[in-house]
C-alpha cells in the first residue's frame, strides 16, 4: 500500500511539474523584396522574437537562451541592414507571479547599410535589460 501511494505521488509531482519545464518560445518572421535573411534560434523558455524585413537584402540574427525569458523585435526598412540581437540568462532567480522576460530588446532600422547589435546577458529579473536602437538614415552603426 505504501508503495502504490509513493507511485501515486511522483506522478502527481511529475504532472504539476510538467508545464513548468515547457518550453513556451515564439517566433515570427514577416519578409517582403528579395534577397531577405532572418535566423531565430530560441533554446530555454519563455522567448519571444519578431523579426519586420521590408525592401531588399537586410539580414537579421536573433539567439536567446534561458528559462526567463527575452524579447526581440527587430524592424528594417531598407537595403542591406544587418541586426544581431543575443540574449541570455541563467536563470537564477524568477520572482513568484512575475511574467519574464528578463531582456527586452527594439532594433529599428530606415535606410541604408545600418548595423546594431545588441547583447543582454542577465542573472535574474531583479535586473533585467532592456535596449531602444533607433536608425534612420545611410550606413549607421551601434
Amino acid at each position: 500500500m505504501k508503495k502504490t501511494i509513493l507511485t501515486g505521488a511522483s506522478v502527481l509531482a511529475l504532472a504539476i511539474a510538467a508545464p513548468a519545464l515547457a518550453q513556451s518560445n515564439q517566433s515570427t518572421v514577416t519578409q517582403t523584396g528579395s534577397g531577405q535573411s532572418a535566423d531565430v534560434t530560441q533554446s530555454g523558455a519563455n522567448d519571444l522574437s519578431t523579426v519586420t524585413q521590408s525592401n531588399a537584402d537586410n539580414e537579421a540574427e536573433v539567439v536567446q537562451a534561458g528559462v526567463l525569458g527575452g524579447t526581440s523585435d527587430i524592424v528594417q526598412s531598407g537595403t542591406d541592414n544587418f541586426a544581431s540581437v543575443s540574449q541570455s540568462d541563467d536563470g537564477d532567480v524568477v520572482i513568484p507571479g512575475s511574467v519574464p522576460p528578463s531582456s527586452i530588446s527594439t532594433v529599428d532600422q530606415t535606410g541604408n547599410g545600418n548595423s546594431a547589435t545588441v547583447a543582454q546577458t542577465t542573472q535574474s529579473q531583479v535586473f533585467a535589460n532592456e535596449s531602444d536602437i533607433d536608425q534612420l538614415g545611410n550606413n549607421n552603426i551601434a
